[in-house]
């Protein structure tokens, strides 16, 4: 068992990406260094992909795909912001799905989380929580230290300051019928 990995199962969704998601996530945003961008703007379309595979996952319940300074979106009349990462991996339980210190003032109700994987072929939702509940159990790490999730063999840095759960911690999303 890998360190960290639990027997707890992880239920996410694997999407492939069409063609249309991707055209739709290069007209989402601009693309010039969004403000707080971590990767200096390098990882904005991932970000991106990560909005439109959660809309058209949701589809009809999506009230506003108006995105302001606290939130991506509106989903049940509920205010959500997604959080995406570039993956090159199979998500496993133990990976972590963080908010970054600068987006702590976002005023959404839910935090959703996806990976994308660095080709833009395949999104993962991973899972979801309330912003209230995400907080009272994510653990705090200031930019430089380790990851204690990190193996011997290659050792991660905090790029910044950030808020960080564990990805089998999260609530699943329903997989449709």
């Amino acid at each position: 068992m890998i360190q960290g990995e639990t027997k707890k199962k992880l239920n996410l969704i694997k999407l492939d990406v069409t063609p249309d998601q991707l055209i739709r996530a290069r007209e989402l945003y601009d693309f010039h260094n969004i403000k707080n961008s971590i990767t200096k703007g390098k990882s904005e379309i991932y970000g991106a992909i990560g909005e439109i595979v959660v809309m058209d996952y949701f589809g009809d319940r999506v009230n506003s795909k108006k995105s302001t300074k606290n939130n991506d979106m509106e989903i049940d009349n509920r205010r959500v912001e997604v959080k995406s990462k570039r993956t090159t991996a199979y998500i496993l339980s133990h990976y972590l799905c963080s908010v970054f210190a600068s987006s702590t003032h976002q005023q959404c109700q839910i935090y959703f989380f996806t990976r994308v994987t660095e080709d833009l072929k395949t999104a993962y939702l991973i899972g979801w929580l309330p912003r209230r509940e995400f907080y009272d159990n994510a653990t705090f790490y200031k930019k430089g230290e380790i990851d204690p999730e990190s193996s011997k063999n290659r050792v991660h840095r905090f790029t910044d300051d950030c808020w960080n759960i564990k990805a089998i911690e999260l609530n699943p999303f329903k997989i449709k019928n």
